[in-house]
């Protein structure tokens, strides 16, 4: 009787070892999983703050190139692109194919947009010796040479006023400017056709001048006027993937809280089984170990 009393201990300790075991395996799987799932849900927060950081640096370095005519600005621009891309390859492949596929979309269209921002910007002329603006300067000195030998007041100071509207659009962009340069080139024009002290040779020569340079302003409205929709576009597209990423990113911020709470209460239904059994198995090991007691007969 005692020695099987001794095996049902022996036995007894032994189920409660195996059951502890795997209860602690359980445990810890629950916690792995949980933690892979937490850590998972950081690495894709961290992709979708970074998509947004390389947006705001790409809108901030595009306005600096075309506000400054720095290439350096540009070339920054291009390396947020690729950084996009790069946290959005990062976003495929933990799992989110759909969303950094729309992203990608986004990207293809704002390099190409970027681009012609570039190609526009480098023919307006980054400086005022280069492009468009080189070739007004040159234009405009020629004119300047001719009024200054004949010596007409009027048509300088009417020169130098459509020259201050032409720098106000260059500098400021609005088509408030533009207007009044039409204007003044309109009087300009009048005036030069109706000067009795003029030649015929030289109202043309005058007038094909005017024309040339009227012609390269209207060109370089045309491609400001290009780079203003770019912009727009790339300004949109960023507005449009950094709301998406931002919804992506507490969607998957309410998942990982979603799991951290079911992992909590799972992690405590398992400990307060575990404890349940414990307490049983110690229970019942207590039972065989002390000899009931036998009330004595009479």
């Amino acid at each position: 009787m005692k020695d099987n009393r001794i095996l049902n201990i022996r036995y007894s300790i032994r189920y409660l070892l195996i059951a502890a075991a795997i209860m602690v395996l359980i445990v810890i799987s629950i916690l792995n999983f949980f933690s892979y799932r937490a850590d998972h849900a950081a690495k894709v927060s961290g992709y979708t703050q970074g998509i947004t950081i390389a947006e705001l640096n790409l809108s901030n370095n595009i306005l600096k190139f075309i506000t400054r005519k720095d290439l350096t600005f540009a070339n920054k621009a291009k390396n947020d692109i690729n950084n996009l891309k790069k946290y959005v390859n990062k976003l495929k492949s933990a799992g989110y194919a759909k969303e950094s596929l729309k992203i990608m979309q986004n990207i293809k269209r704002m390099t190409v947009l970027l681009d012609k921002t570039i190609t526009s910007e480098k023919r307006m002329g980054l400086t005022d010796k280069q492009g468009i603006r080189g070739k007004l300067n040159n234009s405009l000195k020629q004119i300047e040479n001719d009024l200054n030998v004949l010596n007409i007041k009027t048509l300088l100071i009417g020169l130098l006023k459509a020259r201050v509207q032409e720098k106000n659009y260059i500098e400021q962009g609005k088509m408030e400017y533009v207007s009044a340069w039409n204007d003044a080139m309109s009087t300009l024009s009048i005036t030069i056709a109706t000067n009795a002290d003029l030649s015929e040779n030289v109202k043309e020569r005058l007038s094909n001048e005017f024309k040339k340079y009227m012609s390269g302003f209207s060109k370089y409205i045309t491609e400001y006027q290009n780079v203003n929709i770019a912009v727009a576009k790339i300004e949109e597209a960023t507005k449009k993937d950094s709301a998406y990423s931002l919804k992506l990113y507490r969607t998957v911020l309410s998942k990982a809280n979603k799991n951290i709470r079911i992992g909590t209460i799972l992690f405590w239904i398992v400990s307060i089984l575990g404890t349940i059994l414990s307490i049983i198995a110690a229970f019942a090991a207590s039972n065989m170990i002390v000899k009931p007691f036998v009330k004595p007969a009479g």
